[in-house]
């Protein structure tokens, strides 16, 4: 199992020919803050009874298309658990 989760596979829609095919999504994704279990999307641990659980400390926000826009971050700090804004329009 990775140790982070690769957001670049969000990017990506495979028709039903299974053509590839590159496009923004615009799904809303649900993700608790803490404990979200993989285990049942891994098929070597699938059966295993160990949880393999993810804590997100970050969500990464992209305005505009595939060739070209404005990224913005939220991100938890480790040391006293606030989450902080990141906008480097506003530097």
């Amino acid at each position: 199992m990775p140790e982070y989760m690769d957001p670049r596979y969000a990017m990506y829609n495979q028709n039903q020919y299974g053509d590839v095919q590159f496009e923004k999504k615009k799904t809303l994704v649900d993700y608790p803050i803490e404990g979200l279990d993989m285990r049942q999307y891994v098929q070597s641990i699938k059966e295993d009874n160990e949880a393999v659980l993810y804590d997100l400390y970050a969500v990464s926000n992209h305005v505009g298309g595939l060739g070209g826009g404005h990224y913005t971050a939220t991100c938890k700090n480790p040391i006293d658990g606030t989450w902080n804004y990141y906008n480097d329009a506003d530097v």
